[in-house]
């Protein structure tokens, strides 16, 4: 049994950034079901829209995206997420990402594209493969940055929780069961575990972040579920289950 700071789980953008955050604060245990550069973030193919030309405004990309959003848009959240694009492509090219630029009167200027409902040039791409180049980046920032494990080929299984464990206290999450695909045996045809032992991650935090809509952050005795950038409701996984559609939707999706 091993214990971690922060077990992660997913290795895409949210994972790795995640991730190389809270090495500053902790040992960092990242767990992927395949190897660390299978990702949905590496297949991404388009571009990453932020303010960054001089006829553009935070308020104009709010409009647009809200205009474009036609009524499904949380505005908060719209102008939180547009307010920080600035300077979260400032971290990612300080983390090595390249995005496609050229150069005017000897200076590296970005080359900012104009796609869908934006009416500002604002879209940053790396060729067609702009995912990739960031995933491949960030997994280099995380290989060489101490106190970051990776667990590759590593299925996650369960929660371990105290109330599954029998312990007298509120229930809170430990950590994870999980399964070494690599030296486990599983029926094909039902993905029944045949063979091989589980085992047990332990961490004082427990991030999910392997779905774009929905992931949880477990904190002590309480799981935060976050939809769309919102932080929707607070309470332990009992209760979650029971109130929270979405997350329990996820859940039967990680258990089947």
């Amino acid at each position: 049994m091993k214990t971690y700071d922060f077990l992660v789980v997913g290795s895409g953008i949210a994972g790795l950034s995640f991730a190389l955050r809270a090495a500053a604060h902790g040992s960092v245990a990242i767990l992927t079901k395949r190897g660390a550069e299978a990702s949905n973030t590496a297949w991404a193919q388009g571009g990453i829209a932020t303010v960054m030309g001089a006829d553009d405004s935070m308020d104009l990309h709010v409009a647009d995206t809200l205009d474009a959003g036609a009524g499904l848009c949380h505005e908060d959240v719209v102008r939180t997420i547009v307010s920080e694009g600035p300077e979260c492509i400032e971290e990612l090219i300080a983390r090595g990402v390249q995005f496609d630029s050229h150069k005017e009167n000897g200076v590296t200027e970005i080359d900012l594209g104009r796609e869908g409902g934006h009416t500002r040039r604002r879209i940053l791409h790396h060729g067609d493969t702009t995912g990739k180049e960031i995933a491949t980046r960030l997994l280099e920032a995380c290989r060489r940055t101490p106190g970051i494990t990776f667990y590759e080929n590593h299925f996650a299984i369960d929660l371990i929780t105290t109330a599954r464990l029998g312990l007298a206290t509120g229930d809170r999450c430990l950590g994870l069961y999980v399964l070494d695909e690599a030296t486990s045996l599983i029926d094909p045809r039902t993905a029944r575990h045949l063979e091989g032992s589980m085992a047990a991650l332990l961490a004082d935090r427990t991030v999910i972040a392997i779905a774009h809509r929905l992931h949880t952050a477990h904190d002590a005795d309480r799981i935060a579920v976050v939809i769309e950038g919102r932080i929707a409701e607070l309470g332990s996984h009992a209760d979650l289950i029971a109130k929270n559609g979405e997350y329990a939707r996820l859940w039967r999706t990680w258990r089947s």
